[in-house]
């Protein structure tokens, strides 16, 4: 069931990416407070150690692409935040049920 919740919330934050991407066309960026919110409200109601990375990529209006990279929560147990470029090991996570 969690699992279920996991996935709903993880669509519902690339849904409101999505469409924001379009009105964004000119540089806003999407990954801004209401997301950062969004993302730790997912965090906390999961009651995660743990974090995410999230990556937005588009196009802009000269052809040319926009990133906008950010992490969310811990990456140690030490208390070392999750940052654009932290490495996530994932295994043989797709055999997971």
């Amino acid at each position: 069931m969690r699992f279920i919740s996991l996935t709903l919330n993880l669509a519902l934050l690339t849904l409101y990416a999505s469409s924001t991407t379009r009105a964004d066309s000119n540089g806003t960026a999407i990954l801004n407070p209401e997301v950062d919110a969004a993302v730790n409200a997912i965090l906390a109601d999961w009651n995660t150690p743990g974090g995410v990375a999230i990556a937005v990529v588009r196009m802009d209006d000269s052809g040319g692409w926009q990133i906008e990279t950010k992490g969310y929560g811990t990456a140690k147990a030490d208390g070392t935040k999750i940052g654009p470029d932290t490495v996530f090991n994932l295994g043989s996570n797709s055999k997971a049920s």
